[in-house]
């Protein structure tokens, strides 16, 4: 599986609040492989157990369940909206006694 990061201008139709779920990992927003069959265009968005498809600009096309839905390929995340800082960046200082 592959991370990449886009722009939220890449994807006009989704919201700001959508993106930021997405960045901050309440939904997971990817594409599946090419041998999945699915058109490349299309963006899936896994909210819980319900599995949105998109098209190229971010607008819902239809919706899926999760054991309908294709294997990940490639995650995606918004690079021009804030996201959690994670535990490898050093923020958090762990002392052991």
């Amino acid at each position: 599986m592959k991370l990449k990061e886009i722009t939220s201008g890449e994807l006009p139709d989704i919201g700001r609040p959508v993106a930021e779920c997405v960045n901050s990992g309440e939904w997971t927003l990817y594409r599946p492989s090419p041998a999945s069959g699915e058109t490349s265009d299309n963006f899936f968005l896994k909210m819980g157990p319900e599995v949105y498809v998109l098209d190229s600009r971010g607008k819902i096309v239809r919706i899926i369940g999760r054991d309908a839905s294709p294997a990940m390929d490639e995650v995606f995340y918004f690079s021009d909206l804030p996201k959690p800082q994670s535990l490898s960046n050093g923020n958090l200082r762990l002392t052991f006694h």
